[in-house]
């Protein structure tokens, strides 16, 4: 486990290997039940918050336990089950290549399958990034998968054997949207929602089992969103954000119960947290603001139209009354990092700017027992508390090399990294 690595992971994290192979060995002999499964786009209920605890179990130096390749692309890992699924792109001729589905060992990262198909290697209207965007999905024993160029496949996790297969373009009369699709799908019951960006329908609903169409919406300009569910009043609601406006979807009909108009041109995505939800616009200073849904109606908390929080590329967490993410605002052309993008804490209920850290670039977090974990994009995990009362920095470990722009998973105390090249890397970062 301490040879060579079949990709070059960063700067060693100084990891003996006595410690290694003790970590590893504890893992064999102590193993438990993978309750901390990250299954989809943001975890488990989409919100990038880990339901796993132990932060004074933090390992002072993470512990790599693994890597491997997958091919470019910004497709954040998925864990569920004892394996890690992955998206990559591999360039061939004419702006084509290959993506690929990958399978991994959760314990040793070996590819235990694969799934190929001919796919475009990049959509973009100013910015050349190449591979897949959109995050797999595991419901049970499928997994679901969506190119940049809309190959939805509905896979068996333990084989990678195909059940079902639609292309969105061909098939439903979508629209690949300015930076490919990029929504990961989400599962509802027997429903699986999605953007599809058709004339006169911006997202749809498919029978999960079948890939039958279901129902279609409509009442968006699709950008790179993924839906979110909620619950309000005794009410479901599927949360899908456009560029203009964030809706309200009853997730079984698909009948709009709301529509809010956004502050600008939204981009990254909305953090939904009970019956309120958060929307940042994309990096020019078009304006954030908070709406709370009472009665089945949406209602502004506060607004901002200057220049207090938006994003491209970052997402961002809600955690007892304050909304902690990275401020990318005057970013557009921004390099390998920018001080520009600062990690930001705000209240909840009121937008007022708690406190502000510099020098973050486009940056991405999660939530652990009330830990920031900020994968910044130059392949550096920080550590910090969520805290209001001040930036408060525990921790700073260099785990990765080249350009990272995806959000981290956490599982069984493991800690699951990609960078934009297809390097992705397992980190023991909590003792078992």
């Amino acid at each position: 486990m301490c040879g060579a690595l079949a990709v070059r992971i960063g700067p060693a994290v100084n990891a003996r290997c006595v410690a290694l192979l003790l970590v590893a060995l504890t893992l064999v002999l102590n193993h438990v039940s993978l309750s901390g499964d990250w299954n989809q786009w943001l975890g488990p209920n989409r919100d990038a918050i880990s339901t796993e605890r132990g932060a004074q179990r933090l390992l002072s130096n993470p512990v790599r336990l693994w890597t491997n390749a997958v091919g470019a692309g910004v497709s954040s890992l998925v864990v569920s089950r004892g394996k890690v699924f992955a998206m990559g792109h591999t360039k061939g001729r004419d702006k084509r290549g290959t993506d690929t589905v990958f399978c991994l060992a959760f314990d040793t990262g070996k590819i235990l399958w694969r799934h190929s198909y001919d796919c475009r290697t990049c959509v973009s209207q100013d910015v050349q990034f190449d591979g897949p965007r959109s995050t797999p999905t595991v419901d049970g024993d499928r997994l679901y998968t969506l190119s940049l160029e809309g190959h939805l496949f509905c896979l068996e996790s333990a084989s990678g054997d195909v059940v079902w297969s639609r292309q969105l373009v061909h098939d439903l009369g979508g629209r690949i949207p300015i930076y490919g699709y990029c929504c990961s799908p989400l599962v509802y019951r027997n429903l699986l929602l999605l953007e599809l960006n058709a004339p006169g329908v911006s997202h749809v609903a498919l029978d999960k089992n079948t890939g039958e169409l279901v129902w279609e919406g409509d009442g968006l300009n699709v950008t790179c969103a993924s839906p979110v569910l909620t619950r309000i009043d005794d009410q479901d609601y599927a949360v899908f954000l456009g560029s203009d406006a964030v809706l309200g979807v009853d997730p079984l009909t698909g009948r709009t119960l709301w529509r809010h108009g956004t502050w600008g041109h939204a981009w990254m995505g909305h953090v939904v947290h009970s019956n309120l939800v958060f929307v940042a616009n994309a990096s020019l200073p078009r304006g954030c603001g908070l709406i709370r849904i009472e009665n089945g109606k949406p209602r502004v908390v506060w607004e901002d139209k200057g220049k207090k929080f938006q994003t491209l590329h970052s997402n961002a967490v809600i955690h007892e009354g304050c909304i902690y993410g990275v401020d990318n605002t005057g970013t557009d052309l921004q390099s390998n990092d920018n001080n520009r993008s600062r990690l930001k804490c705000i209240g909840l209920e009121t937008g007022e700017e708690k406190w502000v850290q510099g020098r973050f670039g486009w940056s991405n977090l999660i939530l652990f027992d009330g830990k920031l974990l900020v994968f910044r994009q130059v392949g550096e995990l920080v550590i910090a508390d969520a805290t209001p009362s001040g930036y408060q920095e525990t921790a700073r470990h260099a785990l990765m090399d080249g350009r990272s722009w995806t959000v981290p998973a956490l599982a069984d105390g493991r800690l699951f990294l990609r960078n934009n090249a297809g390097a992705v890397a397992c980190y023991q970062l909590i003792a078992p």
